[in-house]
């Protein structure tokens, strides 16, 4: 009923039409056109009938209401809970809400990377580079734009590890306890509505970037969208474990000024979320046998880190380049749970 009464007392076009009129009319100097007609026309209408459709919301609420179908009002039903779960929790804080922040902001900070990623190449392109080389200067659009676009695929896999993160916590908050009817298919929902949006706006930004420095040839326009091509096929595990590690080294940027200071002989304890870590142990038959953890170059390939190496009973941190992985060995490593599950399956392990 409320949804119906906010969605009449909206009917009335107000003064923006009256504005857009008369921007039109002094532009055009033409007041018989039609498009004029319809403006003020349909602005005065609503603005006469306004009165009576204020009076007939309120019964057509109710009326509505009466003849919900009973499916409708069971999803409505289920939709007012979901929203007032989302509402306590953000007013509550808790980790949840900074999560959110934290996505939000990685979000952002990669939106103003890669403006200022493409503001910079188009300086570069402004510039005469002919005493450099006449090739280059006079390719130098189709160069200067083929680089950033290339940066920018590196951008895209971060913005889909942080989307996906994000459409985590919202589906999360939104989806009810485990018990609830709705909760798989709402959770499923947000995720990919939150993957979609957070893509679609970097693409977005990307293709209106692209306008200033796209070149105006035919062919250089096909050679983009061939290393386009040839990137997604070839080189995409290589960005995508570079997208990871950006991620990472980010998240450690923005959380570093609210790392609380330790006092001079206090020990802090920290609690670490049980998908950030992993205790990973080296089978029989494992490439790792016989590698150390400098050889293995886990955090180069995965993005995760090796804190500790267990033997024989015994745990020790921060294993020196000395120590050779032996079978039974156990390492416990941290990162995201991405490079957690990259590091498992580089050790040869499918469980633990």
């Amino acid at each position: 009923k409320t949804a119906v009464q906010t969605g009449l007392s909206l009917a009335q076009t107000g003064e923006f039409a009256f504005l857009v009129a008369l921007l039109y009319l002094a532009h055009s100097g033409d007041p018989s056109s039609p498009m004029y007609q319809i403006a003020a026309g349909v602005s005065l209408l609503t603005t006469a009938t306004n009165p009576l459709i204020l009076k007939i919301s309120d019964p057509a609420g109710e009326w509505i209401e009466r003849r919900c179908p009973e499916k409708m009002a069971k999803l409505l039903d289920a939709y007012r809970p979901a929203l007032a779960r989302l509402k306590a929790a953000v007013s509550g804080g808790g980790e949840g809400v900074r999560k959110i922040r934290a996505a939000i902001t990685e979000l952002g900070v990669m939106a103003t990377l890669e403006f200022a990623v493409a503001f910079s190449f188009s300086l570069l392109n402004g510039r005469d580079w002919s005493e450099f080389s006449e090739f280059f200067d006079g390719n130098k659009r189709f160069i200067f734009c083929l680089a950033m676009n290339v940066i920018s695929v590196g951008m895209f896999v971060a913005v889909v590890v942080v989307a996906r993160r994000l459409g985590g916590v919202l589906g999360a908050m939104l989806a009810g306890t485990p018990d609830t009817k709705w909760r798989q298919a709402v959770d499923g929902m947000v995720r990919l509505a939150t993957l979609t949006a957070a893509v679609g706006l970097f693409f977005l930004e990307l293709a209106m970037i692209n306008v200033n420095l796209a070149p105006s040839e035919p062919w250089a326009r096909w050679v983009i969208a061939a290393v386009f091509a040839a990137l997604a096929l070839v080189g995409w595990r290589f960005f995508a474990m570079a997208g990871r590690r950006a991620v990472t080294r980010l998240n450690e940027a923005l959380a570093a000024d609210s790392r609380p200071a330790a006092d001079d002989g206090e020990t802090r304890a920290l609690a670490i979320p049980s998908d950030a870590f992993g205790r990973l142990t080296v089978r029989e038959g494992s490439p790792a046998i016989g590698e150390t953890v400098v050889s293995l170059n886990i955090r180069a390939k995965t993005g995760a880190s090796v804190v500790s190496l267990e033997r024989d009973g015994e745990t020790m941190g921060n294993p020196g380049p000395e120590t050779r992985v032996r079978a039974g060995d156990t390492l416990g490593v941290m990162g995201e749970r991405e490079q957690v599950e990259a590091a498992r399956k580089l050790l040869g392990e499918d469980n633990g």
